[in-house]
């Protein structure tokens, strides 16, 4: 696991200091709308660092990537009916195949650009669209909390352990810092961030398939993310947040642990 000097570790832990006291107020206090307006802004840097990433160039391709996350976030949070999303989404893909033509023509990456038009958009609207569709549900701001505090415990409890004990690599072809025992404290974390859950705000949260699922999910998230700054050699998604990288660096494992907790309020907790 990389070293991270003591200055890096102060910025890290003063960012969220700062920033998440601001986010539970939007989530319990301030009208719904305030948490709505953290998520588009979200939503734009996240996707605007990922096409950054892949299309360092094409400023118009960027542009078009970013607004395409937006509508799919917005189509998700307040689309009256099946019919308009549907119909959305269709244009969309045909708008993004016509530019998609335009922009392949002169790249020397042809992969970069399916990846930043087509996936870009699902893969960052979709995912926190599913923090709004979460945070706009019965108990909403709670169901949201389980999530970030699951991604959170998940990530901070194995970055510390695996930096003390961890020995054995958990995917080194993606990740080279993470271990197994890292990994393994990360779940524990997830354990612990439910059972504080279950026992303060989420009485009706069953511990073991919930729990375990959401922390499985952020660590898929993260390694997803990893995987994609692999592909690129990029270290962070972008020099944004101090001490933690970019915005999709501190999203990762929440964006892939809302939207599996929003599944489970969908169709098996509703």
């Amino acid at each position: 696991m990389p070293k991270r000097s003591s200055s890096d570790l102060a910025r890290r832990l003063l960012t969220a200091g700062i920033a998440s006291p601001c986010i539970i107020y939007a989530m319990f206090w301030a009208p719904r709308w305030a948490f709505l307006a953290i998520l588009t802004v979200t939503v734009c840097i996240a996707s605007l660092e990922l096409m950054q990433m892949f299309l360092p160039n094409e400023r118009l391709a960027q542009a078009w990537g970013v607004l395409h996350a937006l509508a799919l976030f917005g189509t998700l949070c307040f689309a009256s009916s099946a019919s308009v999303m549907m119909a959305i989404w269709v244009l969309l893909m045909l708008s993004s195949f016509g530019l998609l033509l335009s922009v392949y023509a002169r790249h020397e990456e042809p992969l970069s650009v399916l990846f930043a038009l087509m996936m870009v958009p699902f893969y960052v609207g979709l995912c926190i669209a599913c923090m709004g569709r979460l945070h706009l549900g019965v108990r909403g701001p709670y169901w949201v909390m389980f999530a970030m505090t699951s991604a959170w415990f998940n990530d901070s409890i194995a970055y510390f352990v695996g930096r003390a004990i961890g020995r054995r690599k958990l995917c080194p072809s993606i990740s080279p810092g993470k271990t197994i025992e890292g990994s393994v404290a990360g779940l524990v974390g997830s354990v612990i961030a439910g059972v504080l859950a279950h026992v303060w705000y989420l009485p009706s949260l069953p511990l073991v398939p919930a729990v375990l699922t959401a922390g499985f999910a952020g660590q898929a998230g993260d390694l997803s993310e990893s995987l994609i700054k692999r592909c690129k050699g990029a270290k962070d998604s972008s020099r944004l947040l101090p001490g933690h990288g970019g915005m999709l660096d501190r999203m990762d494992g929440f964006m892939f642990s809302a939207a599996v907790v929003w599944l489970y309020t969908a169709f098996i907790h509703p």
